[in-house]
């Protein structure tokens, strides 16, 4: 077993605003055969928070115009899903409530390995959690790249961290910068990447 982690930002240095955030507990075992069906299984398994993009700013989280400027480009689901303001988004205290009570239903969860992608998502959730006077969720040791994982064991098909899942036919059905969809897409990635 194991848990994907994916935040969207407004920057790239650990003290940007996070967007949102999702964790995928992933058991392998109990995965349908399928890939589309394991897709759709791992994203109702997710558990994704809007954060509320003014509080972080009033209170010195960071933002970087050129990463302001990319999300402009993605798309409109995208957009919506983490970066447009809406009524429902969780303040920090709030959104972390949430993620925690979540997280402690896992029997042994800080021992359990998290992937993310990258080297932000670590330092930013953490700090994220600092300013709010939370402690980390799981320990630092439990941190694993999904990037160096699909290049080194599909070093033959990957591509900059990334490798096609066999009988995923629609890869457009994944919604880059979706984090839901990013952590089950990594999940499949690592457990059923094209050999």
């Amino acid at each position: 077993m194991f848990i994907v982690q994916d935040i969207e930002t407004l920057g790239i240095e650990s003290t940007s605003v996070i967007l949102s955030n999702t964790f995928i507990l992933v058991d392998p075992d109990a995965l349908p055969e399928d890939n589309t069906e394991a897709f759709e299984y791992l994203l109702k398994k997710s558990i994704t928070v809007k954060f509320n993009v003014k509080e972080q700013f009033d209170k010195g989280r960071t933002t970087e115009k050129r990463v302001i400027d990319w999300w402009k480009k993605q798309s409109e689901h995208a957009k919506r899903e983490s970066l447009i303001p809406r009524a429902t988004d969780f303040n920090g205290k709030q959104g972390i409530r949430v993620l925690r009570d979540w997280f402690s239903r896992i029997p042994n969860a800080k021992q359990i390995p998290v992937w993310v992608r990258g080297s932000l998502d670590q330092p930013c959730f953490d700090s994220f959690l600092r300013l709010y006077e939370e402690m980390p969720f799981t320990d630092y040791n439990c941190y694993r790249d999904v990037r160096t994982m699909v290049e080194l064991v599909y070093s033959n098909n990957s591509k900059a961290g990334y490798v096609e899942v066999p009988g995923f036919d629609d890869i457009r059905y994944v919604i880059k910068h979706v984090p839901s969809h990013d952590c089950a897409y990594d999940a499949l990635m690592m457990l059923r990447g094209k050999i």
